[in-house]
Formats: structure tokens, sequence, C-alpha cells
């Protein structure tokens, strides 16, 4: 437990429920207790990144870094911003540069503000309690306070259909996620959540193409300055990726005392390892440099706590959660190079053609002909699923498609009612940016409903699981504004020009291999038992969720390499994994606090 906040609850509630917090972590000392009249906090000491500040008229809690306002040395974060909310109001919502998820309740308008930063770094969940409004920074904790355990069907098939769950929602129903570049406010006329930034490319920068690259270098250095803690060893995730090179570079050029760190998948050989072109990187830059391997038996091992970590199921980003070699060390700071890349050439013919719907409509036909995995008839029906949607790949089931799902379920209808559901929200997602070039609005699409809920989410869960802080330089808001004002380049050809400078040429400019486990191959393998006790019939009766003759049958073929459905069985296996934490946990704390009460 790092945050927990209650508004409009009456403080013996409050008590209570803290209480219970209190000795089922062992120490009340750990803790420190705001309790004021409308609204309470219980705040934990020891954990990194968290500071608060409390006042006659108000308090605040800061969970993360804080970049901006700065203030004179020795005043907390949350002290800042308790008063920047005293000058400004909700104008000091635009004021704030973070990657913290910060809450502020003003006493003088007994107002309650909840703010996630701009790109999804910090991560914030709220949820109503009879008259009561609780938020913590983290799912688990709001888990614990409540008995309920109803799961969410929409976001269950978007989980399955591509690897993720996008805010609002969460697996829980009565749970939800404050989306990136999101507020809540709470007062006497109830709750509201709005949008108080967005990325906006609508004022063109015309500049000479060496102009550009020096913007942009410039605007590179800055956030990466703006990121940097001097003094203190610093740890940074390096792959292959020009990215995260280039971030160690310009750590490296600022002073930044950097250690590298590379995973290295083992049981598997093949293009997911990047050690190579890491390690000649960091040599080059004359920076340490590890591997840290990650295995079949690593994954089954902690499989519960990797769940539990990242506040419900993941997929791609599994290895994130082995960081134990960095934690083991003398840093507090983990850089991951994690960027904004435009669309692919593919995407961008795509996005010329979607004024053409019947274009659209006939090329994603295609996707229905037999042979349509092969090229080029698979590329032509995916430039027309990005016409016919203006998304990317990230929202055309990569994971599980429809006739699969649809197979699996339990109920029936679950499968029309979820997809109903998703395109709802998607649309409403892309209708913030229709004033927005199709360039802008698709990446800004992606930002919002795909990179804050999926790559910084598992980031930030695993960073701060290992008691450290992370920092993305590349979500910065000076660079991130430059760069939507800047024409869209093709495979982040400008970063590349940049990190030339730093960096030999053929690094610079070698191709991106999208760093995910090699999940598959490992499931058909040394993790096909581990794999079989998951997905026993009983568990999967149990839940209610899948129809276990299906999922045995998807298994089986899997194991005969009839199909590749890797990503599919382990988010089932996830998906029951996470059910049972829900069903062990979900009222912990309520009903400690209930006996805690009849004791007293």
């Amino acid at each position: 437990m790092r945050v927990l906040g209650l508004w409009g609850a009456p403080t013996p509630v409050c008590a209570q429920i803290f209480t219970s917090i209190e000795a089922d972590h062992g120490d009340p000392s750990d803790f420190h207790r705001i309790l004021r009249p409308g609204a309470a906090a219980l705040i934990r000491k020891d954990v990194p990144g968290v500071s608060f500040e409390e006042a006659f008229d108000g308090f605040a809690i800061v969970d993360g870094d804080l970049f901006e306002p700065k203030g004179e040395q020795g005043r907390s974060p949350a002290a800042l911003v308790l008063d920047l909310f005293r000058r400004h109001g909700t104008e000091a919502l635009d004021r704030i540069e973070s990657n913290a998820f910060i809450a502020v309740w003003d006493a003088r308008s007994a107002r309650l503000y909840l703010l996630r930063d701009r790109f999804g770094m910090s991560l914030g969940y709220w949820m109503k309690q009879g008259e009561a409004l609780l938020w913590s920074s983290e799912l688990t904790t709001l888990l614990r306070c409540d008995p309920r355990v109803e799961l969410d069907g929409a976001a269950i098939d978007q989980f399955l259909a591509d690897g993720r769950v996008t805010a609002p929602w969460t697996t829980l129903k009565h749970i939800s996620k404050l989306p990136s570049a999101h507020y809540l406010r709470g007062d006497a006329r109830g709750v509201t959540v709005r949008r108080y930034w967005r990325q906006d490319g609508r004022l063109r920068l015309k500049v000479s193409y060496p102009e550009r690259l020096a913007l942009l270098e410039d605007a590179l250095l800055a956030a990466h300055r703006r990121q940097i803690t001097h003094g203190k060893p610093a740890a940074a995730l390096l792959s292959g990726g020009v990215d995260s090179m280039l971030m160690v570079a310009l750590l490296a050029k600022l002073g930044c005392n950097t250690e590298t760190f590379t995973y290295r998948y083992t049981h598997y050989d093949g293009k997911f390892n990047e050690g190579e072109p890491a390690a000649r990187a960091a040599a080059w830059l004359g920076l340490p440099h590890h591997e840290m391997p990650v295995g079949p038996d690593d994954i089954a091992a902690h499989f519960e706590d990797i769940l539990w970590q990242h506040q419900g199921p993941l997929t791609y980003g599994l290895h994130s959660a082995l960081l134990s070699q960095i934690a083991a060390g003398s840093t507090e700071v983990l850089y991951s190079g994690q960027g904004n890349g435009g669309p692919s050439l593919t995407e961008q013919i795509g996005l010329a053609i979607s004024s053409v719907p019947a274009l659209g409509r006939l090329l994603a036909r295609l996707g229905e002909l037999p042979f349509a995995d092969r090229e080029p008839l698979a590329c032509l029906a995916y430039i027309g699923r990005v016409a016919q949607t203006r998304l990317s790949w990230r929202f055309h089931s990569p994971l599980t498609d429809p006739s699969t799902r649809g197979a699996l379920y339990a109920d029936a209808s679950l499968l029309e009612e979820a997809t109903a559901a998703r395109e709802e929200l998607f649309e409403a997602v892309i209708a913030e940016f229709a004033d927005q070039t199709p360039q802008n609005a698709f990446c800004g699409s992606i930002q919002r409903l795909a990179t804050s809920d999926s790559s910084l989410q598992w980031t930030t869960a695993f960073i701060r699981a290992s008691g450290l802080l992370g920092r993305c330089p590349y979500y910065d808001r000076g660079l991130i504004d430059l760069m939507y004002r800047l024409p869209r380049e093709r495979d982040k050809e400008d970063l590349r020009h940049i990190a030339a400078k730093y960096l030999p040429r053929d690094l610079a400019f070698a191709p991106k291999i999208g760093q995910t486990i090699p999940i598959s191959s490992w499931l058909r393998g040394p993790m096909a038992d581990w794999l079989g006790e998951r997905l026993e019939i009983g568990r999967i009766a149990q839940s209610g969720i899948f129809r276990p003759a299906a999922v045995r049958q998807t298994y089986k073929a899997h194991l005969a390499g009839r199909g590749n459905h890797g990503w599919t069985l382990w988010g089932v296996a996830a998906l029951l994994g996470w059910q049972e934490i829900i069903q062990r946990e979900a009222g912990r704390h309520t009903s400690r606090a209930m006996a805690l009460s009849a004791v007293g």
C-alpha cells in the first residue's frame, strides 16, 4: 500500500480501514494519517517518490516525480503543488509537469482533485463505495477495501484481444482507472472526469531540415536534463533500438552516472535478444553494461507476484517484472527509453485513403480471404483496416481474433457486447483529435488508448514494486509539443540522424526489433506442464469465463504445433490467475476493519 484516500466518508470508517491496513503491514509508524472533515488519506512513509503536505486549508499528495514547478531546496513536491492550487485553482493543472499521480483536497471549497500525468507514467484508480469515494495509486489497495468481485466483460475481451485494458476500464466493474492527461473533481455536485491537456500540432513549424534536427536535439537535451538527478547513480534499460540508445547517450553527455541493463531470454535463440547491439552502444559510450537473464522458470515461479505488482493481467511486458538485479544495486532511478514514433509507411497510406470509405472497406475485406496472412494480401488488408478505423495494428486484435475469442467464452453474448463497448470508447477518443492532422490524430489516439495503459503501465508498476523511481525522458511536454508541430518522420528518421552524432552509424540506423518475450515457444516447451496446470478443467469451469473444452482444445493444438496460440493461452491463464487473486483478496481490509471494530 502506497497511498489510500477517502472522500465523503465518515471519519470512524476511515479510521477502521486505516487501522486494518496498518495492522496488516505490521507497524503503524510506517504510515502517516491525514484526517480532515470530508476527506482523509493514509500514506506509506518508506516508499520512494511519495510526498505529502497538510495544512489548515487542505492537503496534497504526490506519488511520483515532480519536475515543475521547482521550488527552493527542502520544500516537498506536495507543498509546491498545494501552493500552486492555492494561487491558481484549476489553472494549476496545466502548470504541473510530472510523472506523478497527484491528489489535492481543498478544504475551502470542499473539493477533491485527482490528477494523472500527461502521458500515463503514473497510475491512479478510484471507486465509489456507498456515499464515499476511495482512491489510490494502486488498484490492489482498493481491491482489499471492497468485497465486490464482479469482472468487467468488455475489459476481459479487450485484454484477450489486444493485451491491455484501456482507461477508464479496469478488470473490475466497480474500480475505474483515471486516463492519462485527465483529472477527477469531486464536490457537492458529484464526480466529474475531464481531460486537462492534449497533444496539439495545429501551429506547424516551417523550418529547414538542419534547423529541424537542431530544434529536436535541443528539446531532447532539455527533456533529459529535466529528469536527471545529479550526484546519484542511475540505471537505464538499454535495448537494440534507437530510442534507448540515444537516451543513454544523452544521459552520458549530461554527466549522469548510468549503468545499462539489457534483458536476455533463455531457452531461446532468436531476434528478440538484443544484447550484442546494446553492449556495443554501452561500450562506445563508456558505460557499464549488464545482461539480465529471463527464463521460463522465472515467469512460472513469480506468476502471481507479476499479476499483483502489475495490478492485473498483462502480456508483452512480462520481462519488465524481473528487476531484482537492478534493485539490488545502489541506484534509486531507472530510466526507460520508450519513445514516440510516427505511423509506418503502410499506416500512412491507410490514413491517406481514410477519406474514401468504400476503398478502405474493400481492402479490409481482403483479410477474410484464404491465405490472408500472406504478403501482399495481408499488407493491403491492413491498409484497409487503418483506413476504416484510423488506428494502428494495436487495435486490430493482434493477440486473439474475434472468432477464437467467441469460441472460448462461456457467455455467447460477451463478444458482441464487448466489441460494441470497445468501439464506442475508441471512437470517443478519436473524436478528441478530430481537428488534428491524420498523423497527429493517429499518434494521439495511440498514446491515450494504448501506450499509457500497456508499456508505460507495466514499466511504472514493476519499477515501483522494485523500490525504484522510473523516468522516461521521451515523455516530456516540451519535447512532445515540438514533435507534434513537426512533420512526422518515418521509422524515427530524425532521431536516427541525431543518434548518429553520438553512436556508430550502423547502430543509429539499425532496424528496431520490438522486444517481446518468446512466450509461444516457452509454452510449447519448458512451460507446457505449468500451463497445463493453470488451465486445468476444474479451474476453468470454476471461473465461469471460459468454456473448458474450448480452452483445452486450443492448448492441445498449440502443443501439437497446429497454430500459434501462445498469447491467447497466456491471456486465459493470466485472467484466471488474476480472478483467483481477486476472489482471495477482495474486501480483506473491510472485513478486518469490521473485526477490529467489534473487538474495540
